[in-house]
């Protein structure tokens, strides 16, 4: 499996985003959300508007593309916990996210006084302890933080 995979038996959303050729991007990797509908990294997720999904294939850098798939819909397993989550809540891509580092692919889970709805990823579907990978049912925007 890849950094973070897609769960077979589960039909999938995907949605184009523009992206800077000069980024890289691992499948699976959670990219954010700016303005207007472009994807990318930041080393402080809270400073963008909310997430943009998981990305569907890797990027090289500077290889001339300027879109990107992303799920925005699906099961995706292999998603690092950063501190333990209960089941069933809904999480954001952790606040220590640092570009280029393991935490491309770790969430936390969401607080309704921090989080608004469009960070949301979605809700795990299994509970996991600190750094425990688990599946999260991908729904971006959904809200429901606890």
């Amino acid at each position: 499996m890849g950094v973070a995979d897609i769960v077979e038996g589960r039909y999938p959303e995907i949605m184009d985003f523009t992206c800077a050729s000069s980024d890289a991007y691992s499948k699976g990797e959670i990219l954010q959300a700016q303005d207007p509908r472009t994807a990318g990294q930041s080393a402080s997720p809270t400073t963008l508007s909310g997430a943009a999904g998981f990305a569907v294939a890797d990027k090289k850098a500077n290889d001339g593309a300027v879109n990107i798939g992303v799920y925005r819909r699906g099961v995706v397993a292999d998603v690092t916990c950063s501190g333990a989550i209960g089941m069933n809540k809904a999480v954001v891509n952790a606040s220590d996210y640092v570009a280029g580092s393991a935490y491309q692919t770790a969430v936390k889970e969401a607080d309704s006084l921090i989080h608004s709805a469009g960070q949301i990823l979605g809700h795990t579907l299994e509970a996991g302890t600190d750094l425990e990978k688990v599946e999260i049912d991908v729904n971006v925007g959904a809200g429901g933080g606890t």
